[in-house]
């Protein structure tokens, strides 16, 4: 098998939707993970990744097919000095 960190595009959002809409995963993500995961939320997201922020998110992918998403969120403020990294995969 093939493993890759890659950019998300819309072409992924099928994959998106279909392996974010898991209660298991949402229950272990920040509030911020909706469920359901709707394709809304899934071109949202994707939106958000080729957004140009301070979080870099990249697709984690096996033979070509989305299956999670891992990133790292730089903080502001007091906490300006840190980063989170998240991730979650089917």
């Amino acid at each position: 098998m093939i493993y890759t960190l890659r950019e998300i595009t819309l072409l992924d959002l099928d994959d998106l939707v279909r392996h974010a809409n898991n209660k298991k995963i949402a229950r272990n993500m920040t509030n911020k993970f909706p469920h359901p995961y709707t394709k809304k939320d899934g071109e949202h997201f994707i939106a958000f990744c080729g957004a140009d922020n301070s979080s870099v998110i990249k697709g984690i992918s096996i033979e070509g097919k989305l299956v999670g998403a891992v990133g790292l969120h730089v903080q502001d403020d007091v906490h300006q000095n840190n980063a989170e990294i998240g991730y979650w995969i089917a």
